[in-house]
């Protein structure tokens, strides 16, 4: 290349790619400008001359004329020498160079761009105009910023073309805070298609592990999930109501009184589960799953029949709809679809299995059209004078109301339940099974997350040798009383699915008691999202009321104070559930490898725990026999968790009672003394 010409490229260069390094179609087009600069200063040509087409088949190709003319100062004398050009006329300033290279075009802003491309029908993808862009054959890329559309990077940015023709509707007041969401009944025009959301099976839970197949919308234009109500009765499910506003497209919405609940969702395969927190009891939600011919649909579309086993066959009603709300349930693993067709059906693969989703013709049903985008609004309008007077009358009638009757939920029922079923004395303690959700709990393999865990511990007792030596002495002590144990090789090979869970481990020390050290199990570290407590009941509330444990600890003469030694030690965790509260431990510094121990006794961190405990503590009151009447009123009304506040009218009434509770408590439920007697 000349030097002049190198000097030119460079120039261009650096004015135009600035995103990306020009390749060799580059070089083309801008070589092909400089020829047509140079014959756009060189003699007029005749108008006849311009680019011919012809058409051929269904495609166009471009046929270009060439012209000779004698060129000036020529050596030959004897004849003209001959030029050849391709004549292409800019269609701003009618120049003999292509649009893309005119400068008056370069200057326009994309708007403008894309009003003249338009008005003179030229291709958007290469900016000629013999041809328009569906018959074009470049299958160059954008590439400006990274784009892969197919139009010319003087595009790049630019409005639609040929905007979407808008369907007529109606006048409707807009309310541009409130998204749409509801029913839109309307004739459809052009082709009939049919549209399929991404509904798909599944299993609802609710809290007393009882299961019910449903189908399941997955909404990603809904800010909430929401249940239906029957639904939600049948699962027994419970939770606070409170008035909400749905929004939709009218903007004119009423105030609902709805409840919250929670329940879980899990796939047919039970590969995946989702425990749905506080959504929506609603009294319905219209939406049908359209009965599809599979076998059908993929007949008409090849790249859905490898996985047409997969794909499910029934309709039904609608009785759940998870919305953004719970992102991972919308996740979009993978899909299959046809590049060449946008409009066809497309398959996802969601947490819950393949599903069928998009338009698939023909249409053949009503022309009620489902749009379900939700949003709950939160800050209601001016309220109507009607609720204001129902407001009104509940300020009426708010300290008249008739007391209603505690009843227990129903998780707190199934904690009872498992207690009652699963609690025994072994003849020196209590021992008691986990307060499990369900009765197949599914707890994920977090082995190597707890050894990470471990190993970092381990550091820090390495570089912290008195602290570790406190540690060690809490682990043998845990081994000589039976509160742990070391799993053989053929025990700790033993792990039973969604039962099995390895406990992080750390210290505690109480600023107030320097020499004292805890180990602490975190049964709240997950472990792919889900941790034991997650998969744990709280149980109902056993806490006497302070306020009035207090005024009765100040009732008589003589008070008396006393606690529980190590109370969580003296429950046992049943055989059936022990695996659920291993752990790792070898001395630090030492070379051996990590051993698994597992916990003999609830551990003081599991949401359980305290419930579990409380309640040993009653049966050891009801298994009393004749001191049961005492023993059960000296726990019921004086004690608060391990802690003991009594009165008494006289020191021999206190002593008597409390050797009667230490006697008691010793010998039906192993605790070995009580602790710190004060009169």
């Amino acid at each position: 290349m000349p030097e002049r010409l190198r000097d030119d490229w460079g120039r261009h260069v650096v004015e135009n790619f600035d995103q990306r390094p020009p390749n060799l179609r580059d070089l083309s087009d801008w070589l092909e400008m400089r020829r047509g600069a140079a014959e756009a200063v060189s003699e007029d040509f005749d108008d006849e001359n311009k680019t011919k087409h012809r058409h051929v088949g269904q495609r166009f190709r471009r046929v270009y004329t060439t012209v000779a003319q004698p060129v000036e100062g020529s050596p030959v004398s004897d004849g003209p020498a001959i030029q050849a050009f391709s004549r292409r006329l800019c269609v701003i300033c009618h120049g003999n160079y292509r649009l893309a290279y005119c400068k008056m075009f370069r200057e326009l802003s994309i708007e403008n761009r894309a009003d003249v491309v338009k008005a003179n029908n030229c291709c958007y993808r290469c900016l000629e105009n013999d041809h328009v862009s569906r018959n074009c054959r470049s299958k160059r890329q954008c590439g400006k910023n990274g784009c892969n559309a197919l139009h010319h990077p003087l595009f790049h940015g630019a409005p639609r073309l040929y905007p979407i023709r808008p369907c007529s509707a109606s006048r409707v007041t807009e309310n541009p805070t409130k998204p749409f969401a509801g029913t839109v009944k309307g004739k459809p025009r052009g082709t009939k298609w049919a549209c399929i959301l991404p509904i798909v099976p599944v299993l609802i839970a609710g809290t007393d592990g009882r299961e019910i197949p449903g189908m399941a919308l997955l909404d990603k234009g809904s800010e909430i999930s929401m249940i239906r109500l029957d639904l939600s009765d049948t699962l027994h499910l419970t939770g606070p109501t409170e008035s909400c506003r749905f929004t939709t497209f009218h903007a004119n919405d009423p105030t609902f009184t709805v409840r919250r609940v929670s329940f879980a969702v899990r796939s047919q395969d039970g590969l995946f589960e989702l425990n749905v927190d506080d959504p929506y009891a609603v009294p319905k939600l219209p939406l049908n799953r359209k009965p599809v011919d599979i076998k059908d649909i993929v007949s008409r579309f090849e790249y859905l029949r490898d996985i047409e086993h997969k794909l499910p066959l029934t309709g039904g009603e609608v009785t759940v709809l998870i919305g953004i709300d719970n992102p991972s349930a919308l996740e979009v693993i993978q899909y299959r679809t046809d590049p060449d067709r946008p409009r066809s059906p497309r398959a996802t693969l969601t947490p819950f299995g393949w599903c069928l989703v998009g338009p698939f013709p023909p249409y053949t049903e009503t022309h009620t059209k489902k749009c379900f985008g939700v949003t709950l609004a939160n800050n209601l309008d001016r309220p109507s004078l009607s609720e204001l007077m129902e407001r009104l009358f509940d300020v009426d009638i708010f300290g008249i109301q008739p007391k209603e009757i505690d009843t227990a939920s129903p998780d707190e029922q199934r904690a009872l339940r498992i207690l009652e079923t699963t609690i025994r004395f072994t003849g020196e303690r209590y021992e008691a099974g986990l307060l499990w959700k369900t009765d197949y709990p599914r707890l994920p393999d977090n082995r190597l997350t707890s050894l990470k865990r471990f190993y970092a511990l381990e550091r820090r007792l390495i570089n912290d040798p008195h602290l570790a030596a406190k540690y060690v002495t809490v682990i043998e002590e845990y081994l000589s009383y039976d509160h742990a144990k070391v799993l053989t090789a053929k025990e700790a090979h033993v792990r039973p699915i969604g039962r099995t869970w390895y406990l992080p481990q750390h210290p505690v020390l109480n600023p107030n008691k320097p020499n004292k050290l805890r180990v602490v199990s975190d049964a709240a570290a997950k472990s792919q999202g889900i941790s034991l407590n997650s998969e744990l009941l709280k149980g109902p509330d056993f806490l006497a009321n302070l306020v009035g444990l207090l005024l009765r600890f100040r009732r008589y003469r003589y008070a008396c104070t006393a606690d529980i030694v190590k109370m969580f030690h003296q429950v046992r965790v049943r055989q059936e559930d022990i695996s659920a509260v291993r752990f790792f431990w070898r001395n630090p510094g030492t070379h051996e490898e990590p051993r698994e121990y597992q916990m003999n006794i609830q551990i003081f961190d599991a949401t359980s725990s305290p419930y579990v405990c409380a309640y040993a503590l009653r049966q050891t009151a009801r298994d009393a026999g004749d001191a049961a009447d005492l023993i059960h009123s000296q726990i019921v009304h004086h004690f608060y968790v391990d802690n003991c506040l009594a009165s008494f009218r006289s020191v021999e009434e206190a002593v008597g009672i409390a050797d009667t509770l230490n006697t008691v408590l010793h010998s039906h439920s192993g605790v070995q003394r009580m602790n710190k007697f004060f009169l």
